[in-house]
């Protein structure tokens, strides 16, 4: 499950329970539908964010063509992005041992 809210400059979906496969796809929908902006995605209050559902939201994004700036992942996420051949600065992510995305 996923909410928006509209700040100064930006969009902000937040994430509460788990980010799996079909709510990344419903992410991909909205960014697809999405007016030009930017967009953050803040999973500070997910429950669980599955590593297949990661990898799908990170196809989503690219698919889109937005820039995208995550927020509130776990540095363990932040090392599966780095896995999947992306880097994390791409989406404004912290290269850091000590990770605060938050």
């Amino acid at each position: 499950m996923f909410w928006r809210e509209q700040g100064v400059g930006a969009e902000t979906v937040r994430f509460a329970g788990t980010l799996d496969a079909t709510s990344a796809r419903e992410v991909g929908r909205f960014l697809q539908g999405h007016p030009p902006g930017k967009v953050i995605l803040d999973f500070s209050q997910a429950s669980d964010v599955d590593y297949y559902g990661l990898s799908v939201l990170v196809a989503e994004i690219t698919r889109s063509g937005r820039a995208v700036l995550l927020r509130g992942l776990h540095v363990n996420h932040v090392r599966m992005l780095r896995y999947f051949g992306l880097d994390p600065a791409r989406f404004g992510l912290a290269d850091s041992p000590h990770l605060d995305v938050g």
